[in-house]
């Protein structure tokens, strides 16, 4: 059953009259999914060092909202850390040495 229906398949894509262009189109998709899927990796394992480099350069009266999981990061980046919850402030913290430890024991579970 499974044979026959893989044949049948392939039988009917193959006597279509846009079988070639199908099969273009589909290559080419499979290409433009393919280099998009690698900017994201890109975009995901490199945009913490990016962030590095454009933030001490930035602007100083610039906000930028920075979303992480990683506290590490955020403190080299950021000279002031608003911790926000559903839109109120909850903490407002100037960076120092001490914060780090002062965001780990408020995240801590």
């Amino acid at each position: 059953m499974l044979t026959w229906l893989i044949n049948h398949q392939w039988k009917e894509s193959t006597r279509s009259t846009l079988w070639h262009r199908k099969i273009i189109t589909n290559i080419f998709l499979g290409f433009v999914l393919f280099i998009t899927i690698l900017n994201f990796l890109g975009l995901g394992f490199l945009l913490d060092k990016i962030i590095k480099d454009v933030a001490p350069e930035a602007d100083p009266n610039i906000t930028m909202l920075i979303s992480s999981h990683d506290l590490n990061h955020v403190t080299e980046v950021c000279g002031r850390i608003a911790i926000l919850d559903k839109g109120n402030i909850v903490k407002d913290l100037q960076t120092s040495k001490n914060t780090l430890k002062e965001l780990e024991t408020y995240f801590s579970v």
